[in-house]
This record gives C-alpha cells, sequence and structure tokens, in this order.
C-alpha cells in the first residue's frame, strides 16, 4: 500500500521491504470484513479494509498505530491489529544502550 501512498519508496535506498500487490483474494477479505463492520454500524475506509485483507490472507499480524484497525479487528477472523501509541514504547534502559 504504500507504494501507493508514496511511489518514491522504492527508491529510498534504505528502504529494505518488500512491496506486496494485493490479489483478488484480498479484496474479497476486505469485503467480507466491510460487510461485518456494517452489520456493527462501523464502516471503515477502503484503503484500511484492504491492507487488513492482505494481513489476513496472508496470516500475518498488522502492526499499526491507526487504532482503526482496532475496530476492523472487529469484524476480522484471523490476526488482531496490535495498536501502540508513541507513549506506548518503552525507551532501552541505560544499561541496554552502552553495550
Amino acid at each position: 500500500m504504500t507504494l501507493v501512498e508514496y511511489p518514491k519508496i522504492i527508491y529510498y535506498r534504505h528502504f529494505s521491504g518488500g512491496v506486496v500487490f494485493p490479489v483478488y483474494e484480498d479484496y474479497i477479505v476486505a469485503h467480507r470484513l466491510q460487510l461485518g463492520l456494517i452489520g456493527l454500524g462501523k464502516p471503515q475506509a477502503f484503503s484500511d479494509l484492504l491492507v487488513a485483507g492482505v494481513a489476513i490472507s496472508r496470516g500475518e499480524d498488522l502492526a499499526t498505530r491507526d487504532r482503526d484497525f482496532e475496530v476492523i479487528g472487529e469484524a476480522a477472523p484471523g490476526p488482531r491489529a496490535t495498536s501502540q501509541s508513541s507513549n506506548d514504547v518503552t525507551p532501552p534502559s541505560p544499561t541496554a544502550q552502552s553495550r
């Protein structure tokens, strides 16, 4: 999804990730998620649903700071999103930094 939002990412010299292109099954999973969310009265944005669909289709965990994925998780049959705010991050101890 990052490739669509920020196409220049593939030219960034420190980019070490892979690019995942959604397939038909990912769209079907996203559609089913949206149906479940509509039933709950909580429809979500297409892009977030597709990201979730890709993760679910591949059996991947989804770590994000975007709280919308917690809502999507209410309709998800598989992996749950781990939402983490910047305030939740525990800094390393001083002894760990000196090693």
